[in-house]
């Protein structure tokens, strides 16, 4: 049974590198659904009508055995198996960063259909890109075909969102390298990262994300062809 375990590891997290590397597999969608989005890569950029398999992402680490859930951080990038990832605390994401991982941390342990798998990755998506519950307008909004259900449950995580939080050291963000460039995730640190932490594991070579959002050409959290 797939589970999504946040483990307490304490000041071993402290010790991770942001320039620890890992290889990362797709092992297919967990609970999600389609989600109608629309999405500006920059202020001023024509809007872009999208959708993608949004919800739970199942991943592996290297060799490890280990199955872990993860949700995107990145609609402009579609999943490209295997690929190369640093591995990087929730503030790499900045001042949004713990609103990220409250949702992540707190909903996602209770995601038990695919309805509430799409709407929390939509309000992650609304927390990283805007910044307020505002599911019908900004950078990333829902288009209407997406469903009310989803619709007020998403409104519903955000609306949760507290002023300050203070992250779990088990939470972390897999930032994608260049070759192939796949999705950013947020995961529960798992056992192959925390050995990966203390070089346990062999490194791969970080590569530096792109800063152009206009050359970032695939979107989504669709299935790569297997």
């Amino acid at each position: 049974m797939l589970r999504l375990k946040l483990l307490s590891v304490g000041v071993i997290a402290c010790c991770v590198s942001s320039a620890s590397a890992t290889l990362v597999h797709f092992e297919g969608m967990g609970l999600a659904r389609n989600l109608s989005f629309t999405y500006l890569p920059a202020p001023g950029d024509p809007p872009q009508a999208q959708s993608a398999n949004a919800g739970q992402i199942k991943i592996r680490l290297g060799e490890a055995p280990e199955m872990l859930l993860a949700y995107c951080l990145d609609v402009e990038h579609a999943v490209k198996s295997p690929w190369t990832a640093s591995l990087q605390p929730v503030t790499s994401l900045g001042p949004r960063g713990p609103q990220v991982a409250y949702l992540y941390e707190t909903f996602g342990p209770t995601v038990d259909s695919k309805n509430k798998a799409a709407a929390l990755q939509a309000a992650i998506w609304e927390t990283l890109y805007d910044g307020d519950t505002d599911l019908s307008a900004g950078r990333f909004f829902l288009r209407t075909n997406s469903g009310g259900n989803l619709f007020k449950q998403a409104q519903q995580y955000l609306l949760s969102i507290p002023t300050s939080y203070t992250p779990s050291r088990s939470t972390v963000v897999l930032r994608s390298g260049d070759y192939p460039r796949s999705e950013d995730l947020i995961v529960p640190e798992s056992m192959p990262l925390i050995l990966l932490a203390f070089g346990s594991l062999p490194l791969l070579i970080r590569r530096p994300l792109p800063q152009d959002a206009k050359s970032r050409l695939n979107s989504g959290c669709y299935p790569p062809d297997r």
